[in-house]
């Protein structure tokens, strides 16, 4: 018995159906028959329900459009037995499955086809999941995911990443907005820059001058003294205003909250320590291939 899956309530179905000849023993199929053979019927049955006669009905060709019933021999000749079949759009508007049969015709043998009606589309070109009928996503999960800013999940994914390669573009070919706030060394390089600096801290340069002889052994025993109470100590969070430079306890919170953000169009969010409250937004100059991003709160 002939099985094909088709998506349920879908209409204007057309399927190829082989029916044997009795007569041969090499199971060839038989040829001729029409619409309105003789003695030819068809019947459908959906499950837990009565059969239901199927009117047949002529088609001019094989290529013709769908019609209801149509029936039409394919190829007498190189394909012998094999029919076209137009299922009523009835028989596969919902159930499990419908049960087809083929019968009466002199010399043709019973021909039954069961065809599994799907929830899901497996032949859409896009998505697995575009056919299902109906889903309701609810629960925890759900809730905790949200509803996607783009067209899917997927979608957000795919924007999150572009930011992600655009920012990292932006810190190493010194083109954006993070080079711009670090500006241009003072010397050859950045690393020369703090080369310089670890010279001035020296027992003999300006910085040791202004700073002074240590209280302890040394600037580091000092700072070690200093560093247990920092450590220990909780900051409080804040952030810097729009255009106005951070203090070195916003800076720290402005780059923390970084590590957690979403995007939602063209604003990027960070989000405080708690992963809720917004603590700064920014707004890209494009919701799908941003090249610029610029702090808006």
């Amino acid at each position: 018995m002939a099985k094909l899956q088709i998506l349920a309530g879908s209409t204007s179905q057309t399927v190829n159906i082989f029916i044997q000849d009795t007569t041969k023993t090499n199971g060839g199929g038989l040829t001729g028959l029409a619409f309105n053979t003789s003695g030819l019927t068809a019947y459908y049955a959906l499950p837990s329900a009565a059969s239901v006669a199927i009117t047949l009905a002529t088609l001019a060709a094989v290529t013709s459009a769908y019609s209801s019933g149509g029936f039409k021999e394919i190829d007498a000749t190189n394909m012998p037995g094999w029919y076209r079949f137009d299922i009523p759009n009835a028989a596969i508007a919902s159930g499990r499955f419908v049960a087809l049969h083929f019968r009466g015709a002199t010399n043709m043998a019973e021909t039954p086809i069961e065809i599994e009606l799907t929830a899901t589309n497996n032949q859409s070109a896009t998505a697995f999941i575009t056919g299902v009928n109906s889903v309701t996503i609810t629960g925890d999960a759900y809730a905790r995911l949200g509803a996607p800013a783009g067209a899917s999940v997927s979608a957000d994914i795919a924007a999150i990443k572009s930011d992600t390669g655009t920012i990292l573009t932006d810190v190493n070919t010194g083109a954006g907005a993070i080079y711009t706030r670090l500006g241009a060394p003072a010397g050859a390089s950045i690393a020369a820059d703090i080369a310089a600096v670890k010279t001035d801290t020296g027992t003999s340069g300006s910085i040791y001058t202004r700073i002074g002889a240590p209280v302890g052994a040394s600037i580091s025993a000092d700072i070690a003294n200093v560093k247990p109470s920092i450590m220990t100590t909780a900051m409080t969070e804040s952030y810097a205003a729009v255009g106005v430079a951070p203090t070195l306890v916003q800076g720290i919170f402005m780059l923390l909250s970084g590590q957690q953000d979403s995007v939602s169009g063209t604003t990027l969010t960070n989000y405080k320590i708690d992963g809720v409250t917004a603590a700064q937004t920014f707004t890209l100059n494009s919701a799908t291939t941003p090249t610029s991003v610029v702090r808006a709160t």
